[in-house]
């Protein structure tokens, strides 16, 4: 019993390394120059928040989806399997960010990866019908997936900052003045 109970917590800390190795590799790349971790008024806390929310509502369509009118049991069964794991990667996202459980982040990535993975099977094998309607479909998958990206993104560089002494609770560079008067 306590093997395999090892063995589950060393593939959650591969997975966790490997997340980190991706956020350097995302962060030093091209594309990562693009990706803003501030906009005016809005700052690198606020924009994972929002991030977050655009996850969780990316939920409705794919439920209701799995459970239209005329669906075959394997799909209800599919969306409520969707339902379980997408709700439990909400609960581990919001107490992760709302408490700065640095611990949980590796959690909240294996939830959001299975949720996406089954989100585009709902998706894409739902609309195989016409051509058209399969493009839409591997769109809508690959925004649902961009969005997951972009929080998991967000949260990750979020949580350095947390832990960093140049960077408050909320990601925002301390001032010289402000570090000065908590030294004091």
């Amino acid at each position: 019993m306590e093997s395999s109970q090892d063995s589950v917590l060393k593939a959650v800390d591969a997975v966790e390394e490997k997340t980190n190795y991706a956020v350097d590799v995302i962060g030093n790349s091209s594309i990562g120059n693009y990706i803003p971790l501030e906009v005016k008024y809005l700052s690198l806390y606020e924009m994972t928040e929002y991030s977050m929310f655009f996850t969780i509502l990316e939920i409705i369509p794919v439920y209701l989806m799995a459970h239209a009118d005329g669906k075959s049991t394997f799909t209800h069964i599919m969306g409520t399997i969707f339902i379980i794991i997408a709700m439990l990667s909400i609960g581990l996202s919001l107490a992760a960010f709302y408490t700065k459980m640095f611990e949980l982040y590796k959690y909240v990535v294996i939830m959001s990866m299975t949720k996406v993975l089954i989100a585009s099977i709902i998706v894409i094998f739902l609309n195989l019908s016409d051509w058209y309607i399969v493009i839409l479909a591997l769109i809508y998958a690959l925004k649902i997936v961009g969005f997951e990206g972009l929080f998991l993104y967000y949260l990750a560089i979020l949580f350095r900052r947390s832990q960093s002494d140049e960077y408050d609770d909320r990601g925002e560079k301390i001032k010289i003045e402000e570090r000065a008067m908590e030294e004091v």
